[in-house]
């Protein structure tokens, strides 16, 4: 961090932005991410958690999360846990460690664009909506469209000020991961939801990390699903849907062909979790 020459605590987004349009300033907040990944041309920190963005509200029938919100605010917040099965606070406590909980923030962990990241599968099967203050202003981006490659997003100098989760009431929803240990990086994550109506599924939201450039959504299941009574052999058929879909790759933590098998699993215990949150069965055709 030697090239540090620089750091500002703007109280306002108007300074906070101005500032992150000078050459080599980088936005923090928790720092668990940025201060590992500090490059060369970084000479100057924007500290962005004096700008109000840590709350976490009903609004419109949505569910608003501020940007600086840490994961344990996400694990904590009763209004997250009663939010499909408390799928997003489950990803948050599949962070490292405790320290890492208490610093890490949604906005940080989004704008970093891992696709072995927790929170993404979990949002993404949310319909979750960035809030990106630009140059020309605010503007919201689905999720779905955030990512552009490993570490890459849209952003483009903006700043990440809020996520919204859309309606979600209703909806049953289940986050799993997979890694070396507790305290590794997903080797495959996942997140699940659903709505049930009439024994029918609705709403179906399939999305996986760690088996492509970016966290991805599979809309070749979800549609498999979609308005159909839940057998088990249809289940079976969505995550052969998901195993054809995504994209994993080898690396030093598993193999492509380990993580197209494990995404398939995690999509059908997703599904099976939603089912049986919503009280319905997986019938035997």
């Amino acid at each position: 961090m030697e090239n540090i020459r620089e750091f500002h605590s703007p109280k306002t987004v108007d300074d906070a932005f101005a500032l992150l349009q000078r050459p080599g300033a980088a936005a923090v907040a928790g720092g668990t991410d940025v201060a590992v990944r500090l490059r060369e041309d970084v000479e100057i920190l924007v500290d962005v958690t004096r700008l109000g963005w840590n709350d976490i509200r009903a609004e419109n029938g949505a569910l608003s999360l501020g940007a600086t919100v840490t994961m344990h605010d996400l694990i904590s917040s009763e209004a997250v846990r009663g939010t499909a099965d408390g799928m997003l606070s489950d990803a948050a406590e599949s962070f490292i460690s405790r320290q890492i909980r208490n610093a890490a923030t949604l906005g940080g962990n989004l704008a970093a664009g891992s696709p072995a990241a927790d929170l993404p599968p979990a949002l993404l099967a949310l319909d979750a909506v960035v809030h990106i203050r630009g140059a020309a202003g605010e503007r919201a981006v689905p999720l779905s469209e955030f990512f552009t490659g490993p570490g890459r997003t849209v952003l483009e100098g903006g700043l990440l000020t809020r996520v919204t989760l859309p309606h979600p009431d209703g909806r049953r929803g289940s986050f799993l991961k997979v890694g070396r240990t507790a305290e590794d990086l997903a080797i495959v994550n996942a997140g699940v939801s659903l709505r049930v109506e009439d024994g029918r599924c609705r709403d179906v939201r399939i999305a996986l990390g760690a088996v492509g450039e970016t966290p991805m959504r599979v809309p070749e299941a979800e549609a498999l699903l979609e308005g159909k009574a839940p057998t088990a052999a249809l289940l079976a058929e969505a995550a052969d849907r998901v195993r054809e879909r995504i994209r994993p790759v080898d690396d030093h933590r598993a193999g492509a062909a380990y993580r197209e098998k494990v995404g398939g699993v995690l999509a059908r215990r997703g599904l099976e979790t939603c089912l049986r949150n919503a009280g319905l069965a997986p019938g035997e055709g």
